[in-house]
């Protein structure tokens, strides 16, 4: 799954993964209560990356940070994690459903130039590029090697996926739409879960705690 995720990362494709946390290694204790994956969600897969990292406390959480998961992942064109503790994922309760029209879904914003004009991974104005479905006629090279922006393994100008800085501006007002703060615990235990994936995923050059370089 690692080598997949590193490849999702590199190739800039949206999708969604479901990490319900138990005890492990291997089946491990598949009824105990776990939250040992959070360092594999943030440094599973090799090299530097960037990645969002949603957390659900609640039955209700699941349903609405799943959707909010797959709107990141096609806004950003990256791969998003949902990650679940093993009690969470055994619950089971009634909850009422918003309607349709009353869900927010991010459509994934398309190329609107003819196929012969399309490079699939040229900067545009909204840090992401836009992007064609196979079969629509839009041609672009997918490789697990570092691209330019057409695609392919780099000769001149390089396209970087793992723009830290840019990735982290862009993603805070996404995050402060959904974070709700108040005194208990558990919300507060989420914060800093968050805002430690969003701290990680800087580079460590970059990185201060209570105002020191760290």
């Amino acid at each position: 799954m690692q080598e997949n995720l590193g490849f999702g990362i590199i190739a800039e494709v949206p999708c969604v993964i479901v990490d319900v946390m138990r005890g492990g290694p291997s089946t491990g204790l598949p009824t105990m209560p776990s939250q040992s994956d959070v360092m594999q969600a943030r440094w599973g897969t090799h090299g530097d990356h960037p990645i969002i990292v949603l957390s659900a406390s609640t039955v209700r959480e699941c349903f609405d940070m799943t959707i909010q998961a797959f709107n990141l992942s096609e806004k950003f064109r990256t791969p998003v994690i949902l990650l679940i503790d093993e009690v969470v994922g055994h619950m089971r309760e009634k909850m009422a459903l918003p309607n349709a029209g009353e869900i927010e879904i991010f459509n994934r914003v398309k190329p609107t130039m003819p196929p012969e004009w399309y490079i699939p991974f040229e900067d545009s104005p909204r840090g992401v590029p836009p992007m064609a479905n196979f079969g629509e006629g839009y041609r672009y090279h997918v490789t697990g090697l570092t691209h330019d922006i057409r695609g392919s393994p780099p000769r001149g100008r390089m396209r970087s996926a793992l723009s830290f800085p840019d990735f982290i501006e862009r993603s805070a007002s996404i995050f402060r739409r959904f974070i709700w703060l108040n005194s208990t615990k558990q919300r507060t235990r989420k914060l800093r879960l968050l805002l430690t994936v969003l701290w990680l995923a800087q580079p460590r050059e970059q990185r201060s705690w209570q105002g020191r370089k760290v």
